[in-house]
C-alpha cells in the first residue's frame, strides 16, 4: 500500500507514486498566473440564497438571483412588487455575459425544477409566484414548464405543469404535463426534444403506453426521476381502476413504469411496486443495453418475495437454516434488461434476487449488484455470524437468471452506512471492486489484530475470486479510518475520501496532532485487492469535506481549524477555504477563497465533454475580518456565486 509520504510532508504535498509536490498558497488565491485566464476567479453581481439549487452545463450557469439580498434595499427583477422571488439568471462561463431573464423560479422546487437540454435551459415557474399569467388562461396558479437558449433576451412558455419535477433524459426533457390523458394508450408524460443545439425545443411529445390501462383512457404517472437514459415513474390502480400489479387488490399507488433507452419508445410498465417515491432506483449501461436494479415492496404486492424455497438450496446462508423469513414486509433487490423486457415481458420477466434492500443499490458493471441488508429485516437469520441481527449487511450477487448470493458469514460484514458523503459505506470501484467501511463494533469480529472491535476502516474485496475474503489492511500493517467518502463523478477507477490522520500514525498536515482529515483520492493498487491513496496533507471539514474532480484536477473544502492556518488573512481561524490540486503533478495546490460550508460538492462543474468552469458559493462575511462585497452591491452580507475557467 501507498500513502502520502510520511518522510517528506510537507504543508500540502500531493503524493503520487514517483512524484512529491510541496508548497501551496497561504492566501485567498484568487488570481493565478495560469495562461488564458484559467482559474482566474470571477463573481456574479446578482446574489443567491444559502440553499438555492444552481444548474451548471459546460458552457453556461443558471440560478435564482436573490431578490431580497441584491443591491442596496433589494431588486424587484421580476417587477411583481416584492422582494421575495428568486429571479433566473444565467451566465455564459466562457465570455461572462450575464442575461437577467426577470422570472422567478418556482420556489417549492430544488435541482429537479431545472434542467439544461442540449444547450437550451428549461425550468419551472409559479405564476402565484411570478405575478404573471405565462399559460393566458385567465389565472395565476399554474406551475408551467419555462424555456430559455442562447440568443434570446426573454424566456419562452413551452407547456403546462402537473408536477414539478423535470429531468434530462437521453438528449431530451422528461416532465408531467396537465393535459389528462384521454385515450388509449395516451399518458400525461411528455417528452421536449432540442433537435437543434442552443434553439427552441420542437412542441411538446406525448410518450404513449406500451399496454391497455384498465380504465381504457390514457395512464398518469408520477414522475421520480432519470439517469443513464432511462426515467422510472409510478402508477396508481386506484386513479387508473384497475389492477397493475397482479396481487388480490387494485389500491396500490407506485406501480413502476420505465421509458427511455430499450424501452421502445413507450412507457413500458413493470407489474411491480415501489414502497416510496424516495424508493432507489438504479440503471446500469452495458453497451447500447440499460439494466435497471429496484427494490420492490412486499407489502404492496402481498407475498414473500424473500422467502428461501423460492430460490435454490444454495442461495441460503447456512446459518439461517430454521430462521428463515416468514413475513411480506421488506424490499426486495430485483432487476431487468429493459430492452429484453420490452420485447417480450414474459420470457424476460424482472429476476428476483431475494436480497432484501430498500436503500442505495451498487453496481460493478453490469455484472454484480449489491445492496446493504438489514438482519432484522432477513427473517431471525445472523447473517454475519456474530451472534445478533442488528446489522446492516453488504450483500451481492451476480446478474444471472437463477442468482445465488454470497453465503459465506465471513464475507458478510457490517457496514458503518452513516458515513457522511453520500456513499452509504459502500464504494463500487472500477467495476471489480467492493470498497466497504466496515464497523468492527456491529461486525463483531477483529479485523485489524488489536485485540479489539473498536474500529471502523475501509476493507476491499473482489467479487470475481470467490476463493479469497476482505483486504482490510492494503498490504501493510496500516488500516485506514475515514470520516467521509464518496464515489468519484469522473472516473470510476477512483474514489474520494477524508483519510483520518489518526488511522496513519502520522501528523499528515504538521499543525502537531493527528486529530485531522486529509483529502485523498483511493485508486487500485498494484497488488490484487490493495488500494493506493495519493492525497493533499491538509486538514479538510472531516464530515463535509466536498471532495469532488474534474479533468486533471481535484477540489475540497479546507477548515483553517484543523489546519491551524488563516489562510483568508481576516485574523481568525474559523472559516472554510475552497482549495484545488492538479492530480497531474503540475502545479502547486492553490486556495481560492473562501467557501460556504453546505453538504455539497465544494465546487459544481458540467458534466459535458468540455466544460468551461468551476462554480462554488462565497460567503462575503467571512472574507476579511470586517467582510468583502464581493459582488459589488454595496453590503459584505451576501452569499456570493463566483466561477472560475479551468483548462
Amino acid at each position: 500500500m501507498s500513502i502520502f509520504n510520511s518522510d517528506r510532508a510537507s504543508a500540502s504535498p500531493l503524493w503520487i507514486p514517483g512524484l512529491l509536490l510541496t508548497g501551496f498558497c497561504f492566501s485567498a488565491c484568487t488570481v493565478d498566473d495560469d495562461d488564458l485566464n484559467n482559474f482566474v476567479t470571477r463573481t456574479v453581481s446578482q446574489s443567491i440564497a444559502a440553499a438555492s439549487p444552481v444548474a451548471v452545463n459546460d458552457q453556461y450557469l443558471a440560478f435564482p438571483a436573490s431578490e431580497a439580498t441584491t443591491g442596496a434595499g433589494g431588486t424587484d427583477f421580476n417587477g411583481d412588487g416584492d422582494l421575495i422571488d428568486g429571479s433566473m439568471t444565467v451566465v455564459n462561463l466562457g465570455t461572462n455575459a450575464v442575461v437577467e431573464l426577470g422570472v422567478a423560479l418556482d420556489p417549492a422546487v430544488g435541482t429537479e425544477g431545472m434542467a439544461w437540454v442540449n444547450g437550451v435551459l428549461f425550468f419551472v415557474v409559479s405564476e402565484a409566484a411570478d405575478g404573471t399569467d405565462w399559460n393566458t388562461d385567465l389565472d395565476m396558479v399554474d406551475d408551467v414548464l419555462v424555456y430559455w437558449h442562447v440568443g434570446e433576451a426573454m424566456a419562452t412558455y413551452y407547456d403546462t405543469l402537473a408536477g414539478t419535477s423535470i429531468f434530462e433524459n437521453n438528449g431530451e426533457l422528461v416532465y408531467v404535463g396537465d393535459t389528462a390523458p384521454v385515450a388509449l394508450r395516451d399518458s400525461n408524460l411528455y417528452a421536449a426534444d432540442v433537435p437543434t443545439a442552443s434553439s427552441a425545443p420542437s412542441a411538446p411529445r406525448m410518450v404513449d403506453t406500451s399496454f391497455v390501462d384498465p380504465g381504457g383512457d390514457g395512464i398518469s404517472v408520477s414522475l421520480l426521476g432519470a439517469s443513464n437514459g432511462v426515467a422510472w415513474m409510478t402508477l396508481s390502480e386506484v386513479a387508473e381502476g384497475g389492477n397493475m400489479n397482479g396481487d388480490a387488490d387494485a389500491l396500490d399507488t407506485r406501480v413502476l413504469g420505465l421509458f427511455g433507452t430499450g424501452s421502445g419508445g413507450e412507457i413500458q410498465v413493470v407489474p411491480q411496486t415501489l414502497r416510496t417515491d424516495a424508493s432507489s432506483v438504479e440503471v446500469i449501461t452495458d453497451g447500447a443495453e440499460r439494466m435497471v436494479a429496484y427494490s420492490v415492496d412486499e407489502i404492496t404486492m402481498g407475498t414473500n418475495l424473500n422467502d428461501p424455497a423460492l430460490f435454490a438450496g444454495a442461495w441460503k446462508p447456512g446459518q439461517c437454516v430454521g430462521f428463515e423469513d416468514a413475513d411480506s414486509l421488506d424490499e426486495v433487490l430485483h432487476w431487468l434488461n429493459l430492452t429484453d423486457y420490452t420485447a417480450d415481458s414474459v420470457l424476460n420477466a424482472p429476476t428476483n434476487t431475494g436480497l432484501v434492500g430498500g436503500g442505495q443499490i451498487y453496481s460493478l458493471g453490469a455484472q454484480w449488484l449489491g445492496v446493504v441488508s438489514e438482519e432484522a429485516y432477513e427473517g431471525t437469520c445472523d447473517l454475519n455470524g456474530d451472534g445478533d441481527t442488528h446489522d446492516e449487511i453488504l450483500r451481492w450477487v451476480e446478474t444471472l437468471a437463477a442468482p445465488l448470493p454470497v453465503t459465506d458469514a465471513t464475507k458478510l460484514i457490517a457496514l458503518d452506512t452513516g458515513i457522511p458523503g453520500g456513499s452509504g459505506g459502500v464504494i463500487a470501484l472500477d467495476g471489480d471492486l467492493w470498497v466497504a467501511v466496515v464497523d468492527e463494533g456491529a461486525d463483531g469480529r477483529d479485523h485489524d489484530g488489536d485485540v479489539g472491535t473498536d474500529k471502523e476502516f475501509i476493507g476491499v474485496l473482489d467479487p470475481n475470486l470467490p476463493g479469497t475474503g476482505w483486504n482490510f489492511d492494503q498490504g501493510s500493517t496500516t488500516f485506514i479510518q475515514v470520516s467521509w467518502m464518496s464515489p468519484d463523478p469522473t472516473l470510476e477507477s477512483r474514489f474520494l475520501a477524508a483519510i483520518r490522520e489518526s488511522s496513519t500514525g502520522v501528523d499528515r498536515n504538521n499543525d502537531g496532532d493527528t486529530n485531522d482529515s486529509i483529502p485523498t483520492f483511493p485508486i487500485e493498487g498494484g497488488s490484487p485487492r490493495e488500494l493506493d491513496f495519493p492525497g493533499v496533507s491538509v486538514g479538510v471539514e472531516r464530515n463535509n469535506a466536498g471532495i469532488t474532480t474534474r479533468g486533471n484536477y481535484g477540489y475540497y473544502r479546507i477548515s483553517e481549524a484543523d489546519q491551524r492556518f488563516d489562510y483568508n488573512l481576516d485574523g481568525d481561524e474559523t472559516d472554510t477555504i475552497l482549495q484545488r490540486v492538479d492530480l497531474t503533478g503540475g502545479s502547486q495546490a492553490i486556495s481560492m477563497g473562501v467557501l460556504q460550508n453546505l453538504g455539497l460538492d465544494s465546487v459544481m462543474v458540467g458534466r459535458g465533454p468540455n466544460p468551461k468552469a468551476i462554480v462554488w458559493m462565497a460567503p462575503e462575511g467571512l472574507e476579511g475580518a470586517a467582510g468583502t462585497d464581493l459582488n459589488g452591491d454595496g453590503d459584505a452580507n451576501d452569499i456570493a456565486l463566483r466561477y472560475a475557467r479551468i483548462p
